[in-house]
């Protein structure tokens, strides 16, 4: 390990002397989150939500329900999925419905009297932004319902799971964190690699006495840590500046931190190996962290596409196992530790292929010296 730690220095020693690299590596991230806070909100698919008739006939279930489902009116469309209390409360806790409408026992009586009736609705709350406009969906479709029947006036007391809110800008900060060590990592690893072809360094590395895994692993070691500094500067931004809160387990968040890391910086040495060029990784970085960061659920939930070939694809993203550690509050410490060890997996199998490229590529370079 002498070697690696050999090349981590100089890694490190030449990182110092070019800050613009590490000022660009932050600068896309706050710039992601900015412009995602204020331009964007989140959309998608009908909403899944659940009716829970207490004690309702089930003909007056159904008017709610077609109320609920109407295509009319904003900001989101819902969709039903079941009545009973039970599955309800499951759905609920697994987010697989992003709300439930609880109708009184007393609700016939109310709005045939012409009663002010209070609907209590629990929502998921998967960010602020949608629970508003679920809220705001559930009033429109109980004012319709009221329009076209008893003309009784409705309240919706709306109670979050877990009894907090985070707002757009919270939800998008723990996106914003992932998206800096992901376009930081592959930024770093790709331009530390490519140096050595660009500025002729790789004689001295094919030619050096020791296996081309230590001398990347030097390489991955160096750029995994500026990568993570950056992380651990957007944890202070997103905590000081928006209403996003550090998860429970701390641990769990300083691992996912430090995995994707690696996972970032191994996909920028690979990315470096390959192409060779220095301003080859920039672009890559760029594309590689966005797709990732949308493609992961970093713009908005995707909870709210469960079924979709989106949320499909999700799941073989180490990046989304990523988010749902963050952003893990409604979450089984269980299902938290199966998420860390997903994204340990995977981030080992791009380590190792990445290693595996340029010791490859090292050991051609010097056969063909040997040879010439």
């Amino acid at each position: 390990m002498r070697a690696a730690m050999a090349v981590l220095e100089a890694e490190l020693r030449v990182a110092a002397r070019r800050p613009f690299e590490m000022v660009l590596a932050l600068a896309a991230p706050v710039i992601i989150l900015v412009l995602a806070s204020f331009l964007f909100s989140p959309g998608g698919r009908d909403i899944p939500i659940a009716v829970v008739p207490q004690g309702t006939s089930g003909i007056e279930t159904q008017r709610i329900q077609r109320a609920l489902e109407s295509r009319e009116g904003v900001p989101m469309y819902l969709h039903v999925v079941t009545n009973d209390e039970a599955e309800a409360r499951n759905l609920l806790s697994a987010g697989r419905v992003f709300g439930v409408i609880e109708l009184p026992s007393s609700f016939e009586e109310q709005v045939a009297q012409g009663e002010s009736v209070e609907v209590r609705l629990t929502t998921y709350n998967a960010m602020a932004d949608v629970d508003k406009n679920v809220r705001l969906s559930v009033m429109r479709a109980l004012n319709a319902y009221s329009r076209d029947t008893y003309h009784a006036p409705f309240t919706v007391r709306v109670v979050s799971k877990d009894g907090s809110v985070v707002s757009r800008t919270g939800f998008l900060a723990s996106g914003s964190i992932i998206y800096g060590i992901v376009f930081a990592g592959v930024l770093f690893g790709g331009v530390a690699t490519a140096r050595q072809w660009e500025m002729r360094t790789i004689k001295g590395l094919r030619v050096a006495p020791v296996s081309g895994i230590l001398i990347g692993t030097g390489f991955l070691l160096a750029n995994a840590i500026r990568s993570i500094v950056i992380g651990m500067i957007m944890v202070v931004v997103a905590v000081t500046c928006t209403d996003f809160s550090l998860p429970e387990e701390k641990w769990m968040m300083a691992a996912v931190l430090m995995l994707t890391s690696f996972f970032a910086t191994a996909i920028g040495m690979l990315v470096g190996t390959l192409t060779r060029r220095f301003y080859a990784t920039l672009p890559v970085a760029g594309i590689t962290a966005i797709l990732l960061w949308f493609l992961s659920g970093g713009f908005q939930d995707l909870v709210a596409v469960r079924g979709t070939f989106l949320f499909a694809l999700s799941r073989v993203l180490p990046t989304s196992y990523a988010f749902d550690v963050l952003r893990g509050s409604n979450l089984e410490e269980s299902v938290l530790l199966a998420c860390v060890g997903v994204l340990a997996v995977m981030t080992v199998g791009v380590v190792a292929m990445s290693l595996a490229v340029l010791h490859r590529s090292l050991s051609r370079m010097g056969r063909r010296g040997v040879e010439s």
